[in-house]
């Protein structure tokens, strides 16, 4: 036999009711009938911080994230973080590069890090860094995913020695994301290529993007099929167009 949602969910609320006849004063219930579900969950998560338990803390900080509320998120995931809670760390990480707020996003990343060896925040430091143009760290941070075959840091470390014009090393690692699949990569290496003179690996990779639907490629691949190609075109797409991979 199975039970209706909508009694579930009255019973959740009535549940959630009687614990809330034991719990503190401050603690606020919002919501309209028809969030009412948020409105219990937000209830439970709020009446399960009180505790004061770190992973409780930032599971509340998490829901107050994801429902808008980025104010009460990052002062409840900064009082996990006091209670010594690293995927609060994380957490608030994100948070604060979705907020464009780099250098409190790698504080926190790192602070995840510290305690932890997690190939994807070692490539959130290395996209961090990149997009301010601190190569070296970027490189620094990057270089073990790259070494445990994690595409966007392959391709990503091929975006910073294009940038540094170290087209030996660029041509390398994209190669390695490329061929791994990574469209990104794949029109990446096909514009290195263009812009040193080497046609035809320039139409391989170009094709392979292409062939996934990829606008950037296709385009390229028009100017390459031109008979007197622009071999000035090239370079200025890559200054105008040219990005890293997040």
């Amino acid at each position: 036999m199975t039970m209706k949602k909508s009694n579930v969910i009255l019973l959740m609320v009535l549940f959630v009711i009687s614990l809330l006849r034991h719990a503190p004063p401050h603690l606020h219930i919002s919501g309209s009938v028809g969030n009412a579900l948020a409105s219990v969950q937000r209830i439970w998560y709020e009446f399960a911080a009180y505790s004061g338990r770190a992973d409780n803390l930032c599971n509340l900080g998490i829901f107050y994230y994801e429902h808008n509320q980025p104010d009460l998120a990052e002062k409840t995931l900064l009082e996990a973080i006091k209670k010594e809670s690293v995927e609060a760390s994380f957490q608030l990480g994100c948070i604060y590069y979705e907020q464009n707020k780099l250098d409190v996003a790698a504080k926190h990343f790192k602070l995840f890090a510290d305690q932890r060896e997690d190939l994807e925040v070692l490539c959130n430091l290395g996209l961090i860094y990149a997009e301010q143009k601190k190569f070296d760290l970027a490189k620094q941070y990057y270089k073990k995913p790259a070494e445990q075959g994690i595409d966007t840091a392959l391709a990503n470390l091929g975006f910073i020695y294009d940038e540094e014009g170290k087209f030996d090393l660029a041509e390398k690692y994209y190669k390695e994301a490329a061929d791994k699949g990574m469209c990104t990569a794949c029109v990446n290496l096909g514009r290195l290529y263009y812009r040193n003179g080497r046609l035809d690996q320039a139409k391989k990779y170009l094709n392979l993007a292409a062939n996934d639907g990829n606008e950037t490629a296709e385009y390229l691949l028009t100017e390459l099929r031109k008979l007197q190609p622009d071999p000035d075109f090239m370079q200025r797409y890559y200054e105008e167009h040219n990005t890293i991979t997040s």
